[in-house]
């Protein structure tokens, strides 16, 4: 009887767990998506959010984007999930949520901070990888310039799109693409 009460109890732990993770992940993602579209009727409030997950957009912050390949949401939700535990467990100042199917970073950080955040996030990625791809498919991070200011956001999701797309058309392979 006891085991079977703690068992309860432990599973029930778990899915608080999972939930809590759920609705932060639904914030984080409403949150990128209005600062991604350019909704920012409030930059104030927009900027107090993302101060409650370690960014400050007063400051200067860049982007890394997260894309794979093959367009599978199962691939890409995994690649959340695993980037967003991997920022919890060092306690990076950056918010993790997707957006338009690519993982988005937006992350308080020089150039050189975001070159280590992204080789580390690739790097963890990778022990996941078999037969050099994870999850299915082939990952990159583009990096945008510094911004500065929540209605730069969408300027740095352009970035990162960009320099994705043309180190793509350039043949570049390289897993992290500066813009």
């Amino acid at each position: 009887m006891a085991i079977e009460i703690g068992a309860t109890i432990a599973a029930l732990m778990i899915l608080y767990q999972e939930s809590v993770q759920s609705a932060e992940a639904s914030l984080k993602g409403s949150l990128l998506s209005q600062l991604i579209q350019g909704d920012v009727h409030d930059e104030t409030i927009l900027t107090d959010q993302s101060l409650r997950y370690g960014v400050d957009l007063r400051a200067p912050y860049r982007m890394l984007l997260i894309d794979c390949e093959d367009d599978a949401s199962a691939g890409q939700i995994k690649v959340y999930r695993r980037v967003n535990a991997l920022a919890g467990r060092h306690s990076w100042p950056v918010v993790v949520g997707q957006f338009a199917g690519q993982v988005v970073v937006l992350a308080q950080a020089a150039q050189d901070d975001a070159q280590s955040l992204a080789t580390s996030i690739l790097a963890h990625l990778a022990s996941y990888r078999s037969t050099g791809r994870a999850n299915g498919c082939e990952l990159r991070i583009g990096v945008s310039a510094a911004q500065q200011g929540a209605s730069q956001v969408l300027t740095a999701h352009h970035q990162c799109r960009d320099v994705m797309h043309i180190s793509r058309r350039l043949g570049d392979k390289a897993g992290v693409v500066f813009f």
